[in-house]
């Protein structure tokens, strides 16, 4: 019989850290690079740039969320349902709102308008009563009735939150089964395993197989998930990248980065005729175990050295970009187009992962600047910044793009009313300018959240959301309390208001009363004094004078 020795002295505790260190700053860096492909794509970048950041810019954070994805949270779903509606339900409430209140100045000001809109020739239109309270509805209900020009980018958040509650919810309903928790063999040679093929790591298979088939169906029959833009085809994508990002997360220990530069000892394989019967069963062992470390050899040997795991997924990436181009922006048709954004992702994060080990290598390479306090040199800041607030770019760079788009008119002399293009000015000049979008479309938002950093840490230096409650709730109050007090001194000055006018219109109406009853008194009395005037003339039968 044969015997293989065990990995696992290379799992020590010095290589733990080491890796966790390392992928804080990897993934960082990762994200940095996944929203700069977004940025990219929405500034009708060249063609097959363009085809890359559409293909990859969505679901490198899909992955990125499971890749950080934590088992604890089976015990405690209620701390990762506050923070996903922290993080993503949140923001979205706010900015859509925001953007809502604004719509109809918008049009005012030139950047949007009801001629020019996207490339398919889509327009806006301003918003009546109605439907702006239609919009906030949606917003708050279901996040949808978003401004889809200016706020085009806000799926991603709607889509990322409902597939990170689904697949907690099916990790939490699939680690009940019993069947994920079979004993194991507590052998040495299995040491190794136990923690890759552990019950998690077979519940995340499962969950990206379900996750995959339910998308295929979904696509070959047309199916809807109700309630859901696209009918679902984002949210089922996004769980199935959680689950692999999960998966890349476990498996990726076993391909070590940072190898010694001696080479492995392979384990001693006994013959299966020395001292075993020749049998099919036992060559057929011999050799597939034989494979199987000569395979492991090979992968850990390539890992060592840092271009082949770049260059291999480069060059499969390069074959995606160039012949299906998948994107979660659009819906899938066919089996295929679902099959090949699923192999792109994996593979595109598998190459920008691996790039961004290599950029965080040569930025702790870089010196840092002199006086420095952070201890990191500052084109390492400046990518760990927009690493750390992707989610503001996501945000706002499209509306940032609106001030490119005024210089590019103003440039060529366009008319004015093309600032309200989505998500860009559509126009045969000046094709390089999505450079410049790229650029304003990632500083701007960067240098607001700086700007409002600086002046919070200055004039608010203990802000907290703690504090923002508490300073909301005192101001409500506040204002409740100054409401009632108005409307109470307001009420009593309307009673005596109306105290003095129902006295001044009596008095009126009485003064009147008594003018009128002299005026008719007098009046009477004229009469009766004519009457009596006429009858005395009369009985003395003298001629009464024409002018009398």
């Amino acid at each position: 019989m044969f015997r293989t020795e065990t990995y696992a002295r290379y799992y020590c505790i010095s290589y733990k850290n080491e890796i966790k260190v390392r992928n804080n700053h990897q993934l960082t860096i990762l994200k940095a690079i996944a929203i700069t492909f977004v940025v990219m794509a929405h500034a009708s970048s060249p063609l097959y740039i363009s085809r890359l950041s559409y293909m990859l810019g969505v679901s490198l954070f899909f992955m990125a969320s499971g890749f950080f994805f934590n088992v604890k949270y089976l015990n405690d779903e209620a701390t990762f349902v506050k923070r996903r509606l922290k993080g993503l339900y949140i923001p979205f409430v706010k900015w859509s709102v925001l953007l809502l209140i604004l719509n109809n100045l918008w049009f005012n000001i030139g950047i949007l308008n009801e001629s020019y809109g996207n490339a398919a020739g889509g327009v806006t239109h301003p918003l009546n009563a109605r439907q702006w309270m239609q919009s906030l509805w949606s917003i708050v209900t279901n996040m949808s009735g978003y401004d889809v020009f200016l706020g085009g980018a806000y799926w991603f958040f709607r889509a990322l939150l409902v597939s990170s509650i689904v697949f907690l919810i099916l990790f939490k309903l699939l680690s009940l089964l019993p069947c994920y928790h079979v004993e194991r063999a507590d052998t040495p040679d299995m040491k190794d395993d136990a923690e890759r093929f552990s019950p998690f790591t077979l519940i995340a298979t499962t969950i990206a197989c379900i996750s995959l088939s339910l998308a295929l169906w979904k696509t070959v029959c047309n199916l809807r998930w109700t309630g859901l833009a696209q009918g679902g085809y984002r949210e089922l994508m996004g769980i199935f990248f959680l689950s692999v990002g999960y998966l890349y997360n476990r498996f990726y220990k076993w391909v070590v980065y940072r190898f010694p530069r001696h080479s492995l000892s392979l384990p001693k394989l006994e013959s299966p005729i020395d001292g075993t019967p020749v049998t099919f069963p036992n060559r057929l062992r011999f050799y597939s175990t034989t494979a199987w470390v000569y395979t492991k050899k090979l992968a850990r040997s390539m890992h060592r050295i840092p271009v082949l795991p770049i260059l291999i997924p480069a060059v499969v990436t390069a074959l995606f970009v160039a012949f299906p181009h998948p994107s979660m922006a659009t819906r899938a048709r066919n089996v295929s187009e679902v099959l090949a954004l699923a192999a792109s992702g994996i593979v595109g994060f598998a190459f920008v992962y691996n790039i961004s080990a290599v950029v965080n290598r040569l930025l702790n390479v870089i010196p840092p600047r002199e006086g420095c306090v952070e201890g990191r040199n500052m084109i390492a800041r400046i990518v760990l910044y927009v690493g750390e607030n992707t989610l503001y770019i996501f945000g706002w760079h499209i509306l940032a793009f609106k001030l490119v788009s005024m210089v590019k008119v103003g440039v060529y002399g366009l008319p004015w009313e093309m600032v309200g293009g989505h998500p860009v000015v559509h126009s045969e000049e000046g094709t390089w300018f999505w450079i410049l979008y790229s650029i304003v479309g990632i500083a701007l938002p960067l240098c607001c959240v700086y700007l409002s950093g600086v002046l919070r840490r200055r004039y608010f230096p203990e802000y907290s959301y703690v504090t923002l409650f508490v300073q909301t709730g005192k101001a409500f109050s506040a204002t409740a309390h100054g409401i009632t007090v108005g409307a109470t001194v307001a009420f009593d000055y309307i009673c005596r208001g109306a105290r003095w006018f129902s006295r001044m219109a009596v008095l009126t109406a009485h003064y009147l009363w008594i003018a009128l009853c002299w005026t008719f008194g007098w009046l009477v009395r004229g009469i009766i004094g004519f009457w009596h005037s006429l009858i005395d003339a009369v009985k003395s039968g003298t001629d009464v004078d024409d002018e009398e």
